[in-house]
């Protein structure tokens, strides 16, 4: 699901070790389980480490956004999948000329 320009740092060894600290940071009552589902009252398990900020060609290199825990969130499957949908959608809309026009960052966490 990386973009092109993230496939590089996603085979890191830098971001590799973030995720598995970030993983190991959690409290042990939901280490291992989805933050999202966990705050609703499920207990799913986490599969991925998503970043809050999505990652840019613009912040690729700045580590306080590509490795901060701070900007981290172990989420499942659906969790992911749902938030990359719904950003996907609303990134452009039509104005009234019929033009394409990007819309602002709807993410969740931002």
């Amino acid at each position: 699901m990386a973009r092109k320009f993230a496939k590089p740092f996603y085979n890191s060894k830098a971001w590799k070790d973030c995720r598995e600290s970030y993983k190991k940071a959690l409290p042990k009552y939901k280490r291992g389980l989805c933050e999202e589902c966990y705050e609703k009252g499920k207990h799913e398990i986490g599969d991925e480490v998503h970043h809050k900020i999505w990652l840019t060609p613009n912040n690729i290199n700045d580590p306080n956004i590509t490795l901060n825990h701070d900007n981290l969130i172990l989420l499942c499957y659906e969790c992911h999948k749902a938030i990359h949908t719904k950003r996907v959608k609303k990134m452009y809309v039509f104005n009234d000329k019929g033009e394409l026009i990007p819309v602002q960052d709807e993410s969740p966490y931002n």
